[in-house]
């Protein structure tokens, strides 16, 4: 009874967090002040950090991190102290999230909220495909266009974090697969999904996973498929040309060289994370600098002449590029800091040494590094939670 109250309570928890950007819709939820939810489940978790005596490795190395982040700032007075210590433990919500999870829910359980999560997104996208702009409406979610249809967003109110979803469910789904044509028909089946959504990025990590499992198939499992394989690519590739999706990829690339021009704000983050890099090297600016949600008026913006553009009197998409925040905030130190962290959460969570469940964890590793190029998936709270949920059921499988 104890059991199944806890599970209850704390997947209750999980499931406001991930999906609050529906719930704050409703007027009692949102006096809850229910968006607030993932701070406070951090603050939870890095308490019981602090006075657990026992801490393992991945527990020392997030404290000395976070301590880290906090005292250079402090000495760089990048900010006020409340933004500085607010903002350094944002930057770890994806590892709090995962040390929380693995100390609350079994395996069982976690496949249990996993399989939830999922049915609830694929009814999200069914309902979305039906409404079309109706369920933008519905929910006041702004439609975005690209190449003549309107993006999906689900139930998750984003075209970015359905995209992420999607992704998880396919890697979720792939890992007992033996065979390269159900390995195909997976990876062609996500990948029409992702264009309803949009998402680039997405269709790059399924594109990279893809191969990443590919290659370690049978060697006349591979020989079987290379054939068909060289024949959809050209296909695929001539029909990709004629849509938005590339045009705006090629548009990006073709401004690499100047990212003020290019209007396109990743960019623009990237190319001043990498100045503030070399500028402010080997520590960077310092937290709440640069990139996050308490950078707003920073000082930074003004020594670069920042300020004035649009995206940063607005605050549109200043935060989509997570590596271009840890970059810029915290420099060649915190790049390294940064590493050491995945490595360990690597170790952390493959505990487990039969070779099914490596390659999944790797995956997931892999998306979630992709993706921190053009979303802010560590400091996210959706993107962050749902990684730190199919990591944990990989690390407890």
């Amino acid at each position: 009874m104890g059991n199944n109250f806890t599970y209850t309570l704390t997947s209750s928890l999980i499931l406001l967090i991930l999906f609050n950007s529906i719930f704050t819709l409703i007027p009692f939820f949102n006096d809850l002040g229910i968006q607030y939810l993932d701070e406070v489940l951090l603050l939870y978790t890095l308490v019981i950090i602090l006075f657990r005596k026992k801490k393992n490795k991945l527990e020392t190395i997030v404290l000395f991190a976070l301590l880290y982040f906090i005292l250079i700032s402090i000495i760089q007075n990048s900010s006020s102290v409340l933004n500085i210590i607010f903002q350094s433990v944002i930057h770890l919500k994806f590892i709090l999230f995962t040390i929380y999870i693995d100390k609350k829910f079994s395996s069982n359980n976690l496949k249990k909220l996993l399989k939830f999560i999922f049915l609830i997104t694929f009814i999200g996208i069914l309902i979305n495909l039906v409404l079309q702009d109706t369920f933008n409406q519905l929910f006041d979610a702004i439609v975005h266009y690209r190449s003549g249809f309107s993006r999906i967003v689900g139930f998750q109110l984003s075209p970015n974090n359905l995209g992420f979803t999607i992704i998880m469910f396919f890697i979720f789904i792939i890992h007992k697969v033996r065979y390269v044509r159900l390995l195909l028909i997976y990876t062609i089946s996500t990948i029409g999904l992702l264009f309803l959504t949009g998402s680039r990025t997405s269709i790059l990590s399924v594109l990279i996973i893809f191969g990443l499992w590919f290659t370690l198939q049978g060697r006349v499992e591979k020989l079987k498929y290379i054939a068909l394989i060289v024949i959809i690519t050209p296909i695929l590739g001539y029909f990709l040309v004629d849509l938005e999706l590339y045009n705006i990829t090629l548009a990006n690339l073709e401004h690499a060289n100047d990212a003020d021009e290019s209007g396109n704000i990743r960019l623009i983050m990237m190319y001043y994370a990498i100045k503030i890099l070399f500028m402010y090297f080997p520590f960077g600016s310092g937290s709440a600098t640069f990139g996050t949600v308490t950078s707003s008026g920073s000082y930074v913006y003004d020594v670069f002449g920042l300020s004035s553009m649009r995206f940063f009197k607005e605050t549109s998409g200043i935060y989509d590029s997570n590596w271009a925040s840890v970059i810029g905030e915290f420099g060649f130190v915190g790049l390294v800091i940064f590493c050491v962290i995945f490595y360990r959460l690597y170790k952390y969570t493959n505990m487990n040494r039969k070779n099914l469940y490596k390659l999944p964890v790797l995956s997931v590793v892999l998306v979630f590094l992709i993706s921190g190029i053009t979303m802010p998936v560590m400091m996210n709270g959706y993107t962050s939670m749902l990684f730190a949920l199919l990591l944990v059921y990989f690390k407890k499988k």
